[in-house]
């Protein structure tokens, strides 16, 4: 009876030796598929997120201030849902309902990036309006790609009081408060008003 006993419990070591790398093999690789989707969309998301504002200042709509406001609330969003992320998975917590908000923020940066550059490559110079404004004042803030400028303009448009023109550096150091100025607007190919440029009056 010992024996058979020994011979059993032998056995069915054997057995658990024989199968349990595959079953450490299949925690590991769980663990891996768990975080892949974070550390994957991450890249993309982080590359999305610096060629937005770069479009943003090629063709800068003029509600440009507003768009990156908004872009700076889903970047963070979507960054603490990237940490949230691997806290869960080291801990073997439920993910799927995360990863599922996570994929979703991944691709919006390249998104709004290809929404803007398709309005203002696809329109045409033709369809420029000029608007008489006075320069009202001057913003410079430097950055990793280009840096904001903003010349500060009375606004020709209704409800508005003044339009914030994300200018380049030229134009930045031309024009001064209380220049009188025709500021260049473009409709859009896909109907959001994009700023084309300054000339002095």
């Amino acid at each position: 009876m010992l024996c058979r006993i020994s011979g059993s419990t032998v056995g069915e070591a054997l057995v658990n030796l024989r199968f349990a790398p595959h079953s450490t093999s299949g925690i590991l690789t769980r663990r891996a598929q768990a975080r892949a989707p974070a550390h994957g969309g991450r890249g993309v998301f982080l590359a999305g997120s610096l060629m937005f504002p770069y479009i943003s200042q090629i063709y800068p709509p003029l509600d440009v201030d507003l768009m990156l406001v908004v872009f700076g609330v889903i970047f963070f969003v979507a960054l603490a849902l990237a940490v949230i992320l691997d806290r869960r998975a080291h801990k073997h917590q439920e993910l799927e309902v995360l990863k599922h908000a996570y994929a979703g923020c991944i691709l919006l940066p390249w998104i709004f990036a290809a929404f803007l550059f398709v309005n203002g490559r696809l329109d045409s110079p033709k369809n420029v309006v000029y608007h008489t404004a006075i320069v009202d004042g001057r913003y410079n803030m430097p950055g990793i790609v280009r840096g904001t400028r903003r010349l500060i303009v009375r606004s020709w448009r209704s409800g508005q009081n003044y339009e914030r023109l994300a200018v380049d550096a030229d134009d930045y150091e031309r024009f001064q408060p209380g220049d009188q100025v025709n500021v260049g607007v473009e409709p859009g190919a896909l109907g959001i008003p994009w700023y084309f440029g300054i000339y002095r009056r």
